[in-house]
């Protein structure tokens, strides 16, 4: 999910409730779909395209729900996305530091 400059955590609750929305919607659509068309589903390359960016939207949902939440430190995405350049300049010359 994109942000914008000094956004308040309102709008991004807002935007991650409609991308939910959204990808929850999109799902079902792809389920009735693969349901009508039965085998035929995946020889369409319209519909393998469509499944690709319903699977890229899940796993950017769960990467932010799980990931994030679990595995990543505050400070550590805090940093990257306080100063990317100066944190990836760090991260390749720490000998430097």
């Amino acid at each position: 999910m994109c942000h914008h400059y000094r956004q308040s955590g309102g709008w991004t609750s807002v935007l991650d409730g409609l991308n939910s929305l959204f990808v929850a919607v999109y799902v079902v659509e792809a389920a009735l779909k693969a349901f009508a068309l039965r085998g035929r589903y995946l020889r369409d390359p319209w519909n393998v395209f469509d499944l690709v960016v319903l699977l890229a939207a899940v796993a950017d949902i769960a990467f932010q729900e799980v990931f994030v939440e679990y595995f990543v430190p505050p400070l550590l995405l805090k940093m990257v996305s306080e100063h990317p350049t100066n944190f990836a300049s760090r991260a390749l010359r720490p000998e430097q530091v």
